[in-house]
């Protein structure tokens, strides 16, 4: 399952999905809506309502002479129960 789920995305924007209970994280390539709802559950032990993905495009980018490729990536969009929470912040002591 930890194949599936790379890691949490975490910004500005994402950070005020989790207000509406949804969480973003990059995924691998070849996961589906099923699979990622697979890994959440049994890797936060929280129940899964929908699952959205995004295939983000590589771009081009250029640095004085040099071009070059941004790879693409995927992310979901992970909406959750409405009592479930996930504590992508947690405090180090």
């Amino acid at each position: 399952m930890s194949d599936v789920l790379l890691k949490p995305w975490i910004t500005e924007s994402s950070t005020n999905l989790v207000q509406l209970n949804k969480y973003v994280f990059l995924v691998s390539k070849n996961s589906d809506k099923k699979k990622i709802a697979q890994a959440v559950e049994s890797l936060y032990k929280v129940t899964v309502e929908a699952v959205n993905i995004i295939n983000m495009p590589k771009k081009k980018r250029v640095y004085g002479k040099t071009s070059g490729w941004k790879a693409g990536f995927k992310k979901a969009f992970v909406t959750l129960k409405k009592d479930d929470k996930i504590d992508l912040f947690k405090e180090i002591k």
